[in-house]
């Protein structure tokens, strides 16, 4: 007979706002009770471990607004670096290459800012995230010297010899590396077993941490 017993554990993210350190206990607390809930088949347990058993958040976990923040991030970091760096001629390379991409961007990050606020809150709003970024960016120049130019530098030729779409993937990564998470909802993995071996899936669930 086959085993369709399912379980489940939290892959990532949580609706509305990035994740604090709580948030994240709290999340591998629900996965453990959908676990223990589900989990009546040993066969489905054991599926479920070789799935996954930690949280893993990838740039698919993202959503397209939080893609939008990040691409903002990269844009950022590379308008100081070339400004801080003596890297403008670079920056400008890299505005006239990405120029249709960062615009477009743009556009999705103030019609998201307006429609979540209101143009007059949403435009102070977007002003303000736009300025800590510069302000977190010009911070890591302060702590890392020389040293943030050179990867800066080597970023530049990466962006500049990378293809024109690549530029979603790398900023999403990029930010990921600054420690961006995604706040889209919960993304809980089922796995089912039958006589085939494992099969696992990702499904979207309304978040229950707050």
């Amino acid at each position: 007979m086959t085993d369709r017993t399912q379980a489940s554990t939290v892959s990532s993210g949580r609706s509305g706002k990035t994740f604090a350190a709580g948030s994240k206990a709290a999340l591998r607390t629900t996965a453990a009770a959908i676990a223990l809930s589900l989990a009546a088949s040993p066969l489905a347990a054991a599926c479920l471990d070789s799935a996954a058993s930690t949280p893993e958040i990838t740039a698919q976990s993202f959503s397209s607004v939080d893609r939008a923040h990040a691409m903002r991030i990269l844009q950022s970091e590379m308008m100081v670096a070339g400004l801080s760096c003596g890297a403008k001629p670079a920056y400008n390379a890299f505005a006239l290459k990405y120029k249709a991409t960062l615009v477009r961007n743009g556009d999705r990050l103030k019609k998201h800012y307006y429609a979540e606020y209101g143009a007059a809150d949403g435009f102070k709003k977007l002003n303000t995230f736009v300025t800590r970024l510069a302000n977190e960016a010009s911070v890591r120049i302060a702590q890392y010297g020389h040293g943030y130019c050179e990867k800066a530098m080597a970023r530049f030729d990466r962006l500049l010899s990378a293809p024109v779409e690549a530029l979603d993937r790398y900023s999403t990564q990029f930010a990921m590396e600054l420690g961006m998470e995604p706040t889209t909802p919960l993304v809980v993995q089922v796995a089912a077993t039958s006589d085939d071996g494992c099969a696992v899936t990702d499904e979207r669930v309304a978040s229950t941490a707050e």
